[in-house]
């Protein structure tokens, strides 16, 4: 039976809120002193590893779903060029000769949509600002990812960049559990991951 793009958009929210669940307990834990500050922040980036993962996975449903109309559009707007007889066979044609495809940065997306799509539409509904918004994303997770030299750099150049912040806050986990806002307070961490989720229920509800 064919989803909705609503359902799936819940499936998202719902691991996000599961994540939230974790970062509230070590939240807690940190605030009891039972772990220290390295603790969270490494916790903060394994969180934000799981939601970027989480984000791309259901971009991949998404996709592969309206691909097969295994899921309903949301409106009249979103149709297909191709017409695929089963998911392995959109499988087989979206990925090519690669055992899976990169979602993000999220340009690769919109050019896969605009070949399968009219107008690569829903997926070309993010606009400039948000797409520039899922880069800072990918250069955080590589940040966290491949500890390489580029990524730091990447890191501090696209994301910090002219933002003044303390030596340790220019470190991806201290800059994740950092302040983004105090009242009412907010992590950086929650902030992206609010993003992230309003992102994905605006491709859904296109």
């Amino acid at each position: 039976m064919a989803k909705s793009t609503e359902s799936l958009s819940n499936l998202f929210t719902s691991r996000l809120q599961s994540l939230e669940f974790t970062r509230k307990k070590v939240n807690y834990l940190f605030s009891k002193k039972r772990i220290v500050r390295r603790d969270i922040e490494q916790i903060y980036q394994g969180l934000f590893l799981e939601s970027v993962a989480g984000f791309e996975h259901y971009v991949e449903d998404l996709f592969l779903g309206l691909a097969t109309k295994k899921i309903i559009p949301h409106s009249q707007r979103t149709a297909l060029k191709v017409s695929f007889s089963s998911g392995q066979t959109a499988r087989a044609v979206i990925f090519g000769n690669n055992k899976y495809c990169d979602w993000l940065p999220y340009n690769r997306t919109i050019e896969r949509a605009e070949k399968y799509f009219k107008e690569g539409h829903p997926f070309s509904i993010i606009n400039s600002s948000e797409e520039a918004e899922i880069k800072n994303f990918v250069y955080i997770r590589h940040a966290i990812a491949h500890k390489s030299e580029h990524a730091k750099k990447q890191f501090e150049d696209k994301v910090i960049g002219s933002t003044s912040l303390s030596p340790r806050e220019r470190k991806v986990g201290a800059y994740l559990f950092g302040s983004f806002r105090s009242s009412p307070s907010q992590t950086r961490y929650e902030n992206l991951v609010i993003e992230m989720a309003t992102m994905f229920e605006k491709i859904c509800s296109a």
